[in-house]
């Protein structure tokens, strides 16, 4: 018998009526699964539950407003805050951003049991997903496996660094711009475009043959 408590944090409501649902109905046609769910539409509201109840598990989306005292600035934030003081609360990640840098950055730092691109999921996705970290089994959706499988089979490693300014020069960030942000020289900026022009084997000094080759391996 799986008996656990779900917290849903997005704040479209009927985007986590429809999750509830599905997830309701995977428990009333499946036996052995009882599932007691709530659902919080920001930060706050989901520190208020978070601070009432112990979850299982945790649905969150990462474009959530801020919260009122600027604690937490997105979903992400509060991820890493649950990750941090409820260290058996399984997390699953559902996000619109489709980049690889984004869904890079959210393997890297929260490290959610499962990560699903909104683009990805379905109805039936939502009770696959909890089913499976339930069982201590990642799960990914189609997207993320993609972005995945790319880079496991590149062999260009890329610093930190070198990941923002990929994914800034994609956005159209002028040099100026980037060697504030990176704190950098406007010079040393030019260097690190170089040397990743070099990396991706790009000859040509356009910015977009650069951007091409690095979407191409999953890094954008």
């Amino acid at each position: 018998m799986t008996n656990s408590r779900i917290l849903m944090i997005d704040d479209h409501p009927m985007i986590t009526e429809a999750y509830r649902k599905s997830i309701l109905n995977f428990a009333d046609n499946n036996e052995g699964y009882i599932f007691h769910i709530d659902t919080a539409v920001c930060c706050d509201s989901a520190l208020l539950f978070l601070n009432e109840f112990s979850y299982d598990v945790v649905f969150l989306d990462i474009s959530l407003p801020n919260s009122k005292d600027q604690k937490f600035k997105s979903g992400e934030d509060l991820g890493i805050f649950i990750k941090k003081k409820f260290s058996n609360t399984k997390i699953i990640v559902i996000t619109g951003y489709r980049d690889s840098f984004v869904m890079s950055r959210l393997l890297e730092f929260l490290s959610p049991d499962a990560l699903l691109y909104k683009g990805d999921v379905n109805l039936d996705m939502c009770s696959k997903s909890l089913i499976s970290i339930l069982q201590n089994i990642p799960f990914y959706s189609s997207s993320i496996l993609q972005l995945i499988r790319k880079k496991l089979s590149s062999e260009i490693r890329l610093s930190k660094t070198e990941k923002i300014l990929l994914y800034e020069i994609e956005k159209g960030t002028t040099i100026k711009e980037l060697s504030d942000m990176l704190h950098m020289s406007v010079g040393a900026v030019e260097k690190r475009k170089r040397y990743l022009k070099e990396l991706f084997n790009i000859d040509i000094s356009e910015d977009s043959a650069l951007i091409t080759a690095a979407k191409e391996k999953g890094f954008i």
